[in-house]
């Protein structure tokens, strides 16, 4: 089955969950009017996958998540039918340029054992809905050893977790930390059991001479190529991709046209594998 496509919910887009090409959605927990106090966000909408991003649950983070939070997350994603929930790698704290007041990790073997732990314990506690690690944008770096390609497939491998690839977030990092973004993703991949994906713009900050992650600009053609790329390995365990825009909402019709540009890549790359496998039939017989 081909990835669902569709947004990260806010008041600018909600009506659209009704169009016949949006078949997606991530909820912001704490976007969601302070989920607590919120059953029924998006259900009934008819859509084919649906995530609950959890800020608070920054998985690397020295202090474990209370069994409170963890049951007041599942407790609204299961009011909205998510089979799916979200949450970032990175620890509490930061400033401006990071999202959602998170830092990436430190990369040592200390801080990978302590975010294995954190997940298998959340993970105990969500019971069958399925859990995803976001990388962060990490604007001067993350500190320690470990690169983080590796760092980040030891934890998807030992925790059997999904990757929520946020694309923009790794197209920032290797313009500002100096990588080649398709190898990071290649390299990443094959670790993942399953594969959500975030879309979204960012800007180039002058003064600080850094590409920023903030959400706030349509999609660039650099992050499109990169979807496409990750589209390509993830193969079938790709499941959704969401479209991010925090700041400066677009038209309706901006909303709606970066998504079906989204799905529009989702079918040609499917249509090029099929015509493949077919090519390696033929050859073969």
């Amino acid at each position: 089955m081909l990835p669902a496509i569709g947004f990260t919910c806010c008041d600018e887009n909600r009506a659209l969950l009704d169009d016949a090409s949006i078949d997606a959605v991530q909820i912001r927990f704490a976007a969601a009017e302070r989920a607590f106090h919120i059953e029924n966000y998006v259900r009934g909408c008819g859509l084919r996958a649906i995530s609950v991003h959890a800020t608070e649950l920054a998985l690397a983070s020295p202090e474990a998540c209370t069994r409170q939070l963890i049951a007041a997350i599942e407790a609204f994603a299961a009011a909205n039918d998510a089979q799916f929930l979200s949450a970032p790698l990175g620890v509490p704290g930061g400033d401006l340029r990071c999202q959602a007041g998170v830092l990436p990790p430190a990369l040592t073997e200390a801080s990978l054992e302590r975010t294995c732990r954190n997940i298998d314990s959340i993970q105990r506690l969500l019971g069958a809905r399925r859990l995803f690690l976001a990388n962060l944008p990490a604007p001067d770096g993350a500190p320690g050893p470990l690169p983080e390609a590796d760092f980040l497939s030891s934890i998807l491998q030992r925790t059997g977790c999904g990757w929520m690839l946020d694309v923009a977030a790794v197209f920032a990092n290797s313009r500002n930390i100096g990588f080649d973004p398709y190898d990071f993703i290649a390299e990443v991949m094959p670790s993942a059991s399953r594969v959500q994906m975030l879309l979204s713009g960012g800007r180039f900050d002058a003064r600080t001479r850094r590409h920023v992650c903030s959400r706030s600009q349509p999609i660039p053609d650099e992050v499109w190529s990169l979807y496409r790329h990750a589209l390509v390995l993830g193969g079938h365990k790709t499941v959704a991709a969401f479209i991010v825009r925090e700041a400066n909402p677009p038209s309706s019709d901006g909303w709606l046209n970066e998504a079906r540009h989204a799905r529009f890549l989702v079918e040609r790359v499917s249509g090029r594998q099929r015509m493949l496998r077919k090519r390696e039939l033929i050859r073969r017989a």
